[in-house]
C-alpha cells in the first residue's frame, strides 16, 4: 500500500488504530473517526498530511503536535479531549488549516491565539457554549 493517499478507517475501533500513520509515505488524508485513537505517533506521521479526521475520540494533544503538520488544512477534532485553552493552543500553530470543527467540546473559552489561524475559512463548533469568544477571531 505504499501509493495509498487516502485512508478512511472510520467507526472501527481497533487495538492499535495508531498503525493507520503508517500504512503509506505518501498518505495525505487519513479518517479515523470513532477509533479509540488515544494519541499520535507523531515519529510516523508523513508531512504530505493535509486532512485529518479525528473525531469522537479519547486523544490528548502535545506540544509538539504542528510541526509534523505543515501542510494540514482540514482538522476534524470534534468531540474530543479538548477540555480547555491550554489542551487547544497547539492547535493554533497549524499554519496551514483552513477548516476546524470543535464540535462538542467541552472548552469554556476560546484562547485569544486562535487569531493565529490566519488561512482558516471555516469554524464549526456546535453543541459547544463558549464563556469568552475572542472578538478578533470574528472578522
Amino acid at each position: 500500500m505504499t501509493r495509498l493517499v487516502y485512508f478512511y478507517l472510520d467507526s472501527n475501533p481497533s487495538k492499535n488504530p495508531e498503525i493507520a500513520f503508517s500504512y503509506s509515505p505518501i498518505l495525505e488524508r487519513l479518517s479515523l473517526y470513532q477509533t479509540n485513537l488515544e494519541s499520535l505517533p507523531l515519529g510516523r506521521i508523513n508531512s504530505r498530511m493535509t486532512k485529518l479526521i479525528i473525531s469522537d475520540n479519547p486523544i490528548n494533544f502535545t506540544p509538539d503536535f504542528p510541526r509534523y503538520f505543515p501542510k494540514l488544512e482540514y482538522l476534524d477534532v470534534s468531540h474530543t479531549n479538548l477540555y480547555s485553552t491550554e489542551s487547544f493552543l497547539p492547535l493554533c500553530s497549524l499554519k496551514s488549516l483552513k477548516y476546524l470543527s470543535l464540535d462538542d467540546c467541552k472548552m469554556k473559552n476560546l484562547p485569544p491565539e486562535i487569531v493565529e489561524l490566519e488561512n482558516l475559512e471555516r469554524f464549526h463548533s456546535s453543541k459547544t457554549t463558549y464563556l469568552l469568544f475572542h472578538m478578533s477571531f470574528i472578522p
